[in-house]
């Protein structure tokens, strides 16, 4: 069984994007608490969410990203 707990370094590597992100965006990424100083992850919240939104894709028009629905591009 999984830990019910993702690190920021796991949310970083499940999106694709750099430790330093997860922690500038961490109040906007469902499944977000602190435990101490340590921030972690719901997983079962997170990846439910993640689940049930599209990712956000490249503009062909420009240099930006739609965001999707999630609003984390």
């Amino acid at each position: 069984m999984k830990n019910p707990l993702m690190t920021v370094n796991e949310v970083a590597d499940y999106l694709g994007k750099c430790v330093a992100w997860v922690y500038r965006n961490q109040l906007f990424i469902p499944g977000y608490y602190k435990i101490g100083k340590s921030i972690f992850f719901n997983r079962q919240t997170f990846m439910k969410y993640c689940a049930g939104n599209t990712p956000p894709t490249k503009n062909p028009n420009s240099d930006t990203f739609d965001e999707g629905v999630h609003g984390l591009g």
